[in-house]
């Protein structure tokens, strides 16, 4: 159950992050971090630190994932 909830927000999150030019995309990744986090929390409660650091990690790549090319994009901002 865990696992088959955390593959539904990892392909909502994946899907959310290819449609950057939506007007809604910054609440719907408002919506992610916000259903992301107790479920962070669920698998770190079911299955232990280390797969809840995983999924931490995870979540927070694919949502950083869009961001990435605009903060580079900027150009040197020594």
């Amino acid at each position: 159950m865990i696992l088959t909830a955390a593959a539904l927000w990892l392909v909502a999150a994946v899907l959310v992050t290819a449609r950057q030019a939506m007007a809604l995309a910054g609440l719907a990744r408002l919506a992610l971090v916000v259903t992301g986090v107790p479920l962070v929390g669920w698998i770190t409660y079911a299955l232990g630190p280390l797969p809840g650091l995983g999924g931490l990690l995870i979540g927070a790549a694919v949502l950083l994932r869009c961001r990435l090319p605009r903060l580079t994009a900027r150009g040197g901002r020594e």
